[in-house]
């Protein structure tokens, strides 16, 4: 980030989902709707320089179900960023070029980090 300040995101989900902003517990949002994503208003403190949002997302599994989460950054100030993908970056791109491998290959638990 250019500038340290809070920045304003709404949050989507059908599951669960926990966040940890620089490591610091920053939200938790659980609506666990069947198919239909709730949201919340959430905002982040960005430190100036590097930041990290790690998520932890789960979903009730006992239906068919949309598995996701979504940040959707509702500020004005431009924010860059990258998602490190680091032990299953393979089979996430296989589950997103070929749907059904999702059900064979792909883990439904990931440690995904964001960077801003």
């Amino acid at each position: 980030m250019e500038e340290e300040g809070d920045y304003p995101f709404e949050v989507y989900t059908c599951g669960g989902i926990k966040a940890w902003m620089n490591q610091k517990e920053s939200f938790c949002f659980q609506p666990y709707t069947r198919n239909i994503p709730g949201k919340v208003a959430v905002t982040l403190h960005f430190q100036k320089g590097m930041n990290e949002i790690v998520a932890y997302a789960d979903e009730l599994a006992e239906r068919d179900i949309f598995f996701y989460y979504e940040f959707r950054y509702k500020g004005t100030e431009p924010v860059h960023g990258f998602i490190e993908l680091e032990d299953y970056a393979d089979e996430i791109l296989d589950a997103v070029i070929s749907p059904e491998i999702w059900y064979r290959k792909v883990r439904l638990f990931y440690n995904m980090t964001t960077a801003f």
